[in-house]
């Protein structure tokens, strides 16, 4: 989604761009270099541990797919920079093109292994992430990190401080249309008019089995959609039906852009638990949208921009208890009046989160410092200008 966003952002600017996806872009000034994704299946009775491996490597089969296509469009197309968003395809590129301009969009910190305690999830999270994004990052002539506090990690790691810059979720996006009904498990009855939103891939790291377990401990009438599909998604099914929770916990597993716009207006509350995270899209879409937000997760605390009203951030992961109470808690300042407005949440987090158009000016003064693209003089300025050898992929 941050490429497929990215590659659009900087065509409104007037740069040519090349995007290498599996679904084709909505603007037709981006180039599209198809790369179909294989998709991922689990097996009959699979355990947790081995779904989520198999699904770490039919990603890596897909980005490797990708980057093969990228690499072979790249020399018909000689881009002045290349933006990759996967540590592989940040390797592969500069192995194939030494002297390339690689601009690698980190999506997580370095320490992902931090956030688990088995000994197999550690390793496998330790080589994706602090071998590989430290191999990328190194390898790459700049960086953009997501949020604050991973440059941060990357400036203690001696990182030089030019190479490296942070930038937060851009918020405006699709506008809510009318609603759309949500069902509920099995039971196909439709959602409450209150329920609990949480977006993501189903892959273990973001904790939906706690949302689910809160759920029984509610004291409202709080609902719980989770939107999103992942190795992990037939194990959170047979959760909600263990639990006898079919009538309370909906799952969503083909939402598009606009369909989670309209989530975003209607639900009560958005919450996302996480064992590492930077600052997430899913928050700032959600505050943007002026919904009252929790934030759970162990690299929270230092990874915002600032700290708008309406998110509550916690620097651990609650247990279902805990976190049913904080629901209710929500709920009832909610009903009660107390709690901040919608429109003073959206207008808050509009100042701080940036926009589309300041988005494009951070990314247009980082290739200026690669040295990719020069723009005129304001006494030369006509217009929007031209640059010299402009370019992007």
């Amino acid at each position: 989604m941050v490429a497929y966003t990215t590659a659009e952002l900087l065509a409104e600017t007037g740069l040519p761009v090349w995007y290498v996806g599996s679904n084709p872009p909505c603007s037709k000034a981006v180039k599209w270099v198809p790369s179909p994704a294989r998709p991922f299946s689990s097996q009959p009775e699979e355990s947790s541990r081995s779904a989520v491996l198999r699904h770490l490597f039919n990603e890596l089969l897909n980005v490797g797919r990708a980057t093969v296509r990228g690499l072979r469009a790249a020399t018909a197309i000689r881009p002045n920079i290349v933006i990759s968003n996967h540590p592989v395809t940040t390797v592969l590129f500069r192995l194939r093109h030494p002297r390339s301009r690689i601009l690698y969009r980190m999506h997580d910190g370095i320490h992902a292994q931090n956030g688990v305690s088995k000994f197999i999830d550690r390793a496998v999270r330790f080589l994706t992430s602090e071998v590989l994004e430290r191999l990328s990052v190194w390898l790459a002539s700049y960086v953009i990190t997501p949020g604050e506090r991973v440059r941060r990690e990357l400036l203690a790691l001696e990182v030089p401080s030019w190479k490296v810059s942070a930038m937060y979720p851009i918020v405006d996006r699709v506008t809510p249309s009318g609603p759309i009904p949500v069902e509920l498990g099995s039971s196909k009855t439709p959602v409450s008019a209150r329920f609990v939103l949480s977006i993501g891939l189903q892959t273990g790291r973001k904790r939906f089995d706690l949302l689910i377990e809160a759920i029984q401990h509610l004291t409202s009438d709080l609902d719980l959609v989770l939107v999103g599909d992942g190795p992990l998604h037939a194990r959170y099914r047979k959760r909600v039906d263990e639990l006898g929770l079919g009538d309370r916990v909906a799952f969503v597993t083909d939402a598009s852009d606009q369909r989670i716009q309209d989530l975003y207006r209607d639900c009560t509350i958005y919450a996302l638990l996480s064992e590492n995270e930077g600052f997430p899209i899913t928050v700032a879409e959600a505050l943007a949208s002026g919904v009252p937000t929790i934030y759970a997760c162990p690299t929270a605390m230092g990874s915002l921009p600032q700290l708008p009203e309406g998110l509550i951030v916690k620097g651990d992961l609650p247990r279902p208890p805990e976190l049913a109470r904080l629901l209710d808690g929500i709920a009832a300042d909610i009903e009660e009046g107390i709690f901040p407005t919608r429109e003073r949440i959206a207008g808050l987090a509009k100042q701080i989160l940036p926009t589309r158009e300041s988005a494009a000016e951070a990314y247009i003064s980082v290739f200026e410092k690669m040295g990719a693209i020069h723009r005129p003089q304001p006494k030369a300025c006509t217009g929007r200008g031209n640059w010299d050898k402009e370019g992007s992929s």
